[in-house]
């Protein structure tokens, strides 16, 4: 890719399309989803995701799965 298209999407003027992100996030040792998160604590997850084994993901997403807040009730005149 030529520098001048790699600006654009650092400016945000352009989007690469889905094929060239994925190329792009390979030769940059990330995962894809890291160039379109906007939260940098999911940016810093998927950038550590990189690095697991599978053993490892598995146990993250147990953990996580074991920790999130529970649904909130919603009330029966909200449903409606």
């Amino acid at each position: 890719m030529a520098s001048p298209t790699i600006n654009q999407y650092e400016r945000g003027k352009h989007e690469p399309q889905l094929k060239r992100a994925k190329r792009l996030a390979e030769v940059l040792g990330i995962p894809p989803a890291f160039l379109y998160t906007e939260d940098d604590l999911l940016a810093e997850l998927l950038l550590q995701w990189n690095g697991l084994s599978l053993r490892k993901k598995k146990e993250l997403v147990k953990l996580v799965e074991a920790n999130k807040a529970p649904k909130a009730k919603r009330s029966r005149s909200a449903a409606e």
